[in-house]
């Protein structure tokens, strides 16, 4: 009996002893909420504790987890987030961070930040100051007014990143994505009247930007040296120029976009492998599809094109593109096929490609024509 009383005795000290790892981890993870309004000042209960009318302060002063609640004001700032913390503003519309012209309005270096219910505006002037700047992994900017910076957010060189239900205005861009690898989720943004481009992707992989808003900028969502991205459900209204350019980018999913008024539809330059499929695409000045110089093995199908001057024009030695199944309305020329001559000092060769729509089946005719150089 004293034997079995001794290992009973022993196998709870064994249990109490290996449960207390456990206890401290679990402290070491609890949420502490620090307080920033800028009226406080020494006189407040907690002041320079878990009370600041600065949010750098408050950051500073912060560990990791802790939400930093700021209350309503004006805060004259250049913020570096640089630990995994929770700034939530009290109203996203007069809870202002002001970054007073000059640099980054808000730089984020730590992963595993929020940014939630702030006015960020006025960063600096240079090409690359921005009102957000992501500098990390596993961020979420929700519900946030961005206005009046170089670009509203830059994410650079970061991954699983969420951007969504912000509203981005009056800056030369409104969402930068550079040099990011993969999975960066832009989503249910709006995003208008920005100079330039309303979203651009350059040097960047495997993102998804879906379900946003954009209108009034130069250009809808532009995409330089940017493959594999999927860009999806998107309402591009009333911009200037094109509500898609695309250069030199390959294999992206360009599916069930709205792009209503613009000049251009989709402007596609020396891509190839991209799929533009199901789009809406309507009241064009110009050209709802325009395939131009070296595009290939693109894929146009089931879109809706109506309202414009040209449908689909395919140009500058561009091959292997699939087109079929596309609707159109009230355009005054469906598809047109531009021929060019490669080499003028040599014996040349034209291909054109003809492509007639009976009964809404596509049929394509090929002409292949040489021609010989005439001797003098």
């Amino acid at each position: 009996m004293k034997k079995m009383k001794k290992i009973i005795i022993i196998s709870i000290m064994f249990c109490l002893f290996f449960s207390i790892k456990p206890i401290d981890n679990i402290k070491s993870l609890e949420t502490n909420i620090i307080y920033v309004d800028d009226n406080y000042n020494n006189s407040t209960n907690g002041w320079l504790e878990d009370h600041f009318n600065n949010i750098q302060d408050a950051v500073n002063k912060s560990k990791n987890n802790d939400i930093i609640y700021i209350k309503n004001g004006i805060y004259k700032e250049n913020l570096v987030i640089y630990k995994s913390v929770s700034l939530i503003g009290e109203k996203n519309n007069l809870t202002i961070i002001d970054g007073c012209y000059k640099l980054d309005t808000i730089k984020i270096t730590a992963n595993n930040v929020k940014l939630k219910n702030l006015f960020i505006k006025n960063s600096g002037n240079d090409s690359k100051d921005s009102g957000i700047k992501i500098l990390s992994n596993l961020n979420i900017l929700d519900n946030n007014k961005i206005k009046n910076n170089s670009i509203g957010i830059l994410l650079y060189d970061c991954s699983k990143n969420v951007i969504k239900k912000n509203n981005i205005s009056s800056n030369i861009y409104g969402i930068g994505v550079e040099n990011c690898k993969s999975s960066n989720n832009i989503s249910n943004n709006i995003i208008h009247n920005n100079n330039l481009s309303g979203i651009y992707l350059s040097y960047t992989i495997n993102n998804n930007i879906c379900k946003n808003l954009i209108f009034n900028n130069k250009f809808g969502i532009a995409l330089s040296f940017s493959d594999n991205n999927i860009i999806i459900e998107n309402s591009i209204k009333n911009n200037l120029n094109d509500g898609f350019n695309i250069y030199k980018s390959d294999k992206n999913e360009f599916s069930k976009n709205k792009i209503i008024t613009s000049y251009n539809g989709y402007i596609i330059i020396n891509s190839k492998s991209n799929n533009i499929n199901q789009n809406t695409i309507k009241n064009i000045n110009n050209i709802g599809i325009f395939l131009y110089k070296n595009n290939s093995d693109t894929i146009i199908q089931n879109n809706i094109i109506e309202n414009s001057s040209i449908g689909i024009n395919i140009s500058y030695d561009s091959k292997n593109n699939q087109i079929d199944n596309n609707f159109f309305s009230n355009v005054n020329q469906k598809i047109i096929l531009i021929k060019e001559k490669i080499d003028k000092n040599k014996p040349q060769i034209e291909v054109i490609i003809g492509l007639i729509i009976i009964n809404s089946i596509l049929l394509y005719l090929i002409y292949i024509k040489i021609l010989k150089k005439t001797k003098k």
